[in-house]
């Protein structure tokens, strides 16, 4: 199944960084939990990635996200 493919002219890595940008603005708290999960064994890892995610239900920037997709507008995270 492809869910990207690239302009013509471009390759696949130009596709990739353009996403990767596109990713890399969203909520900084959210990312920052599951960044390092993979430097633990699997059932260590998944602990590590939930016990931050408990936390992040409520932060500010999970309700602007929500907000925003109700009003279907990009949101404006500020990691907090």
């Amino acid at each position: 199944m492809i869910d990207y493919t690239s302009e013509e002219g471009k390759t696949g890595l130009d596709r990739a960084l353009q996403l990767a940008g596109e990713i890399s603005v969203n909520d900084p708290l959210a990312k920052r939990a599951v960044s390092h999960a993979t430097e633990f064994p699997l059932g260590a890892g998944l602990n590590f990635e939930r016990a931050p995610h408990e936390p992040l239900l409520h932060n500010k920037d999970r309700l602007e996200a929500l907000e925003a997709f109700k009003t279907k507008r990009p949101p404006q995270f500020k990691g907090k």
